[in-house]
């Protein structure tokens, strides 16, 4: 839907302003402060709250746009005096449209599509890319969510590489694994038979005591001398038994066992080590084949989207995205001189119109550009179907196409 006719009167510098357009564009040239852009953002001036908006010394003043396509038409009015405000939109069939349901007929940049100057660099290459018509099959938002969450994941197998690999710097001596149970074994029985010696030593030493304490009471004691010469007989016996029994007996060495042990110790402490070496070097290995085919996958996506880039049609000749910013003629946007930087905004809000049902752009200032690149960006808003409306600070040079504001009136004679 574009604008069929603009009517004002009484509003800020304009007194009377009629002019029929059918949908066609409409460029106001003049000196400052005639009324050129309150001409040219009547439509958005209409849901707009207007402060102090009549015209001096005026009690009655309103804007009224016709709007309309092939199938329908609407109209949208906004009456206002010094106290009041009257907005009414509605169909040619007299149905009612609301405020808000008519700001959803909108394009956010309709009104000043250079806004995506403001952007952040990568909110401006957003703009761009939605605006690219890419290859088949290829959507570069899903492709960007992919990379994030494959790139997220990158970095933490990076992260784990480098944690076990660190690890794994020292390798430790490769040994064989010695069963330490034969030893230990071998090493309880002897100590069993030293320690059954060390006992019949102790009773060696114990029987010595007895029987010489006996001899003594036997000469103390002669009423029971002959009790305790059975007594002495015993205790003689069994010394004997166990001098015989001792000289028999030969205590065993322990300390070879117990290097043994010692050295099985150190050897299997070794053998557990590199076992936990090779533990930690399979997980590295693990991890790096993770952390490479993540790699290659992120990869494969910024591939696919450099080719997906390559192969799309952009809205200008020579702009590109580089390093996630915009590009025109080899120069970052930020770079660019004012008629560049509003050419290529301009380019990127056209594409955004073709979900909205108002089809009207407003460009004010754009005494900015120069005519080559204002009369490019218009033909490519009116390619997209998008009526433009456009003004700009002339004195004396007014071109064949524009239209002036004298003394804030304007009235169509053709």
């Amino acid at each position: 839907m574009k604008i069929l006719k603009i009517e004002i009167i009484n509003y800020k510098k304009i007194k009377i302003f009629q002019k029929e357009l059918n949908g066609d564009n409409m460029a106001v040239a003049g000196n400052v402060g005639t009324g050129k852009t309150t001409a040219i953002s009547a439509l958005w001036d209409i849901i707009e709250k207007v402060g102090d908006s009549l015209t001096h010394g005026e009690k009655n003043g309103k804007i009224r746009i016709t709007l309309g396509n092939e199938s329908k038409k609407v109209f949208a009015e906004r009456k206002f005096t010094e106290k009041t405000n009257q907005v009414i939109i509605l169909t040619s069939e007299g149905n009612k449209i609301s405020v808000a349901d008519f700001k959803n007929w909108y394009n956010k940049l309709g009104i000043n599509p250079h806004k995506i100057l403001g952007m952040k660099p990568l909110e401006q290459t957003k703009a761009l890319l939605n605006a690219v018509k890419l290859p088949d099959g290829i959507d570069l938002d899903k492709l960007d969510q992919k990379r994030v969450e494959l790139e997220t994941k990158r970095k933490e197998a990076f992260q784990k590489t480098n944690i076990l690999k660190s690890q794994i710097e020292e390798k430790p001596k490769v040994v064989e694994y010695i069963d330490t149970e034969v030893l230990l074994k071998e090493y309880d029985q002897a100590k069993e038979h030293n320690y059954q010696i060390e006992t019949k030593i102790q009773e060696k030493v114990r029987l010595k005591e007895l029987y010489s304490s006996i001899e003594s009471e036997i000469k103390n004691l002669q009423e029971t001398i002959e009790a305790k010469k059975i007594s002495l007989n015993e205790a003689k016996q069994n010394y004997k038994n166990v001098i015989k029994e001792i000289s028999n007996s030969v205590k065993k060495d322990t300390c070879e066992i117990e290097l043994k042990i010692k050295q099985a110790e150190e050897n299997n402490n070794l053998e557990y080590q590199y076992n936990q070496w090779r533990k930690r070097k399979n997980e590295y290995d693990f991890a790096k084949r993770e952390y490479d085919n993540l790699d290659m996958a992120v990869k494969e996506i910024d591939g696919k989207k450099k080719k997906a880039v390559s192969e799309a049609k952009w809205p200008l000749k020579n702009i590109s995205v580089e390093n996630g910013h915009i590009v025109y003629g080899g120069c970052l946007l930020s770079n660019c001189g004012t008629s560049k930087q509003l050419l290529v905004c301009g380019a990127i809000a056209a594409n955004g119109f073709k979900e909205n049902e108002l089809k009207v752009v407003r460009l004010d200032g754009i005494e900015s550009m120069s005519k080559e690149d204002f009369e490019v960006l218009v033909k490519i808003f009116n390619e997209k179907g998008v009526q433009v409306l456009s003004s700009r600070v002339s004195r004396d040079n007014i071109e064949e196409n524009e239209i002036t504001i004298e003394e804030g009136v304007f009235t169509d004679k053709r």
